[in-house]
Formats: C-alpha cells, sequence, structure tokens
C-alpha cells in the first residue's frame, strides 16, 4: 500500500519577533533586512521544489534534505552578515543586491 504526505514549505516572518530602532531605521537597513528574507525564500523554493520532484522512501529521508536546506541556509545568512559586514559594508551590500 502507498502513502504519501503532503509537504508544505513555506518562508515565514514572525512579525512577533521582529523589531526595529527607529532612530536608526534606514532605507539601507531595509534593504539590508529583506536580502535575509530573500535568502530564506530562496531557500525555501529549492526545499519546495526538492520535496515536488523526489519519492521519500521514509520520513528520515524527508528530515535529511530539510536538515540539509536549514544548514545551507544559515550557512548563506552567515556569509551575507560577514561578507557585508551586517549590511556597513555597502559595496559588498551592492555585489548580494545586484
Amino acid at each position: 500500500m502507498d502513502k504519501s504526505v503532503a509537504v508544505e514549505v513555506d518562508a515565514l516572518f514572525d512579525t512577533e519577533e521582529s523589531w526595529v530602532n527607529i532612530n536608526k531605521a534606514t532605507n539601507a537597513l531595509l534593504a539590508y533586512e529583506q536580502l535575509h528574507s530573500d535568502i530564506t525564500e530562496y531557500w525555501a523554493r529549492l526545499l519546495r521544489e526538492e520535496c515536488n520532484i523526489n519519492s521519500f522512501a521514509n520520513t528520515k529521508q524527508l528530515d535529511y534534505v530539510n536538515a540539509r536546506a536549514i544548514k545551507n541556509l544559515r550557512t548563506m545568512h552567515k556569509q551575507y552578515d560577514s561578507e557585508t559586514n551586517h549590511g556597513l559594508n555597502t559595496t559588498m551590500q551592492k555585489v548580494w543586491t545586484d
């Protein structure tokens, strides 16, 4: 008997956990934070595609694919923060944005 499950992958933004110092809010800061959101959506799309095109024999396989995507997501966030100095390096911020 074949069993299947529906997998839904979403990139979510938790407004309850988000904050900004209104005195430091700038368009540059917004652009920096937006790219973090874009990175999350990028990895969500890759995971969604992988789940759509593959069949998994068991949940361990799906868990592995999910864990790998989360690891890659975190790695890219760290790389982005490092290379842009958290958005302060405007030259590298432009590289990432373009």
